[in-house]
């Protein structure tokens, strides 16, 4: 498995962050309105939440994972 740079990870973090803010400002809830909503949806909520923050992770490690497939591949 490759590991990712650290400089990567970080932009990583702050991007899933970012996404996450503005997903939260767009949907136009309040903390109350939050915590008036049923265990279940605010659980589906969070997770979802969690999901969101990984996607920057996810989509860095398939782009290497592609680019070092191509970089042995070129050295038949």
């Amino acid at each position: 498995m490759i590991r990712l740079p650290e400089g990567i990870r970080r932009v990583c973090v702050v991007a899933g962050i970012l996404i996450n803010v503005v997903l939260i400002v767009q949907g136009g809830q309040t903390l109350s309105e939050w915590m008036e909503l049923p265990p279940s949806q605010l659980a589906f909520r969070l997770g979802a939440m969690v999901v969101i923050f990984f996607l920057p992770f996810i989509a860095c490690m398939i782009f290497y994972w592609i680019k070092a497939g191509f970089a042995k591949d070129s050295a038949r």
